[in-house]
């Protein structure tokens, strides 16, 4: 039996953690580091502040591992990471930050992986998984529909990660468009990250888009503003989805088209994940990370994303343990072809 710390365990994605870990790794024992929003599980509960490296090391004694889901990345993940290296133990961070790739040793025997959610995290692993059943990727479109209502934590660390301009005026337009599997009369954002553009590398890719799916053209309306800083983006973010989750059900939906070669003969796919909502699927990826690496099964000796592991398959195995989505599907189809069938029916 290994101890797992939960930092965050208070929050949306935390204590989501907590509740899949207690089901799928009940031989483990939890240690829930929170600021507020305790719960009465039997679970072990230290109140935590994760503003005080004392207090972070302090939550750290004992654990054979521990996982931060304590946010915005950019503020806490490097005084988590400053603490995980000086107390020696593993760490893995549901978030993403610079301050992972400046670390160039560990102990023996410690770890460290980040980005271990659903976006960065799992959308970046799919397009590994489908270019193995391609001799040669050419074209990639990946196509993300979050709807949820976002923490500010959670939209301070999207406006981080996807480079979004802070107080530039983007001035996108966007246009309504008919994805098949994700809706009709929806809006795409295209964006880049570090990890999309290493995931582009290691698939072999020649060109490719990422988008951000949107039911409204709220993103448009906050490319249109200018910000003090990136928190002022991220609070009118969540303004934004507030809005727009109005009636309507959390969903994560990724779709994902790619064109390549097999055999000599061309091969185009779609694969569709659905998921019940960005935090839950945050959540279980980040447990399926810890239960993979407390059962051996990830050797890094460095910092490393969860999407660019040497053995993205094991994630997603234990992925499928956790029921981190609820449907994966591959179509032989290209999006093309799906709308075309589609307005062909009666």
């Amino acid at each position: 039996m290994s101890r797992i710390g939960i930092i965050g365990s208070g929050g949306k994605i935390g204590y989501e953690i907590v509740r899949t870990l207690s089901r799928y790794a009940p031989e483990h024992e939890l240690k829930c580091g929170y600021r507020s929003n305790r719960k009465e599980d039997g679970n072990n509960w230290v109140r935590t502040d994760v503003d005080d490296p004392d207090d972070i090391r302090n939550f750290m004694e004992g654990c054979d591992l521990v996982i931060n889901s304590a946010g915005p990345s950019e503020k806490l993940s490097l005084k988590v990471m400053d603490a995980a290296l000086q107390s020696g133990v593993s760490l893995i961070d549901v978030g993403h930050s610079g301050c992972y790739g400046e670390v160039r040793s560990l102990r023996d025997g410690q770890q460290m992986i980040y980005g271990c959610g659903a976006v960065p995290g799992l959308i970046g692993i799919i397009p590994r998984r489908l270019s193995e059943d391609l001799d040669h990727m050419f074209s990639m479109n990946v196509n993300i529909s979050l709807r949820e209502d976002l923490t500010f934590t959670a939209a301070r660390d999207l406006v981080t990660a996807s480079e979004l301009p802070d107080g530039k005026g983007a001035g996108i337009r966007a246009k309504t468009e008919n994805i098949p599997l994700i809706g009709d009369e929806v809006y795409r954002y295209q964006f880049t990250d570090e990890e999309s553009d290493a995931v582009d590398k290691l698939v072999g890719v020649r060109t490719s888009s990422w988008y951000m799916v949107r039911d409204t053209d709220d993103y448009e309306k906050l490319f249109a503003g200018t910000y003090a800083d990136k928190d002022e983006m991220a609070r009118t973010l969540c303004h934004l989805y507030r809005i727009s989750m109005e009636g309507r059900d959390d969903h994560l939906k990724f779709v994902i088209e790619t064109e390549g070669m097999k055999d000599d003969r061309p091969v185009t796919m779609t694969a569709y994940m659905h998921g019940i909502s960005g935090s839950v699927v945050s959540a279980r990826t980040a447990s399926a990370v810890a239960m993979a690496l407390l059962d051996g099964c990830i050797d890094e000796t460095v910092p490393v994303r969860a999407a660019l592991l040497k053995d993205p398959d094991i994630v997603w195995e234990y992925a499928l343990k956790v029921e981190a989505f609820d449907v994966f599907e591959i179509y032989p189809n290209s999006l093309d072809e799906m709308t075309s069938e589609e307005s062909g029916e009666i």
